[in-house]
């Protein structure tokens, strides 16, 4: 694929090019694509993705690079991507995840992680990814499935001793604020549904309430169901 290749579908919202036998993106493709809000790249040829790949997609909510060949990201790979709610990144190649590559993402951000197939032995230097674990924890990152990966060494990825990058303190929900439930377990909040689901009016007040800081240039949500941890007494 080409600079340029979709010039002219500047409304477009939904883009699908799975199962194309695509093996690299060049840089400027997505030239035009100022409103597309999904990209389905999935079940592709796909072995590495460059700094600024996605470039000029502002707007994009979800990346799907499901089942590709991907073993190498680079610097700036997702870079541009500044109201991303949702990376699939299933059933690639890599064995290691850099978490500067990821800062650049919005938070929260909902993660879809896998080996490429169940019957393939691809261990993971598990130690990479205790990044993810520590945000999981913080409830900046969520995982759309359980992901445990196989760790080389065989070490299990639940005993996997991570060092502690400190809590996200989550202030619960406020007096002015009785109608936001937040299910607190151990220094995090965990939402029921997608952040997709907020009006704009619950996502601002949420944001006002809650001692958490977001991207705010993402767009808001339409709802969201959260639930509230009983107190010691009310047990």
């Amino acid at each position: 694929m080409n600079e340029g290749a979709f010039s002219g579908l500047r409304y477009l919202i939904d883009l699908d090019l799975g199962y194309n036998r695509i093996s690299s993106i060049s840089n400027g493709i997505w030239t035009g694509l100022g409103k597309l809000e999904k990209l389905h790249l999935l079940n592709n040829q796909i072995s590495r993705i460059s700094s600024g790949t996605f470039q000029g997609l502002s707007n994009l909510k979800l990346l799907d690079l499901g089942q590709n060949h991907i073993l190498i990201l680079e610097k700036g790979a997702f870079s541009g991507l500044e109201s991303l709610h949702e990376l699939i990144l299933k059933r690639n190649y890599m064995t290691t995840l850099d978490q500067e590559i990821f800062r650049v993402l919005p938070r929260p951000l909902l993660m879809t992680l896998s080996s490429p197939h169940p019957h393939i032995d691809h261990p993971w230097n598990c130690l990479s990814l205790c990044w993810l674990r520590n945000e999981e924890v913080q409830g900046t990152l969520f995982f759309h499935k359980d992901f445990h990966p196989r760790c080389i060494g065989g070490i299990e990825w639940r005993d996997l001793a991570c060092p502690s990058a400190g809590k996200v303190h989550v202030a619960g929900v406020h007096s002015q604020c009785p109608f936001l439930k937040v299910l607190v377990q151990s220094g995090r909040f965990v939402l029921q549904e997608s952040m997709d689901l907020l009006t704009r009016k619950v996502w601002t007040l949420f944001n006002r309430c809650m001692s958490v800081s977001y991207h705010r240039q993402s767009s808001p949500p339409n709802t969201v169901n959260i639930v509230q941890k009983p107190s010691e007494k009310q047990k």
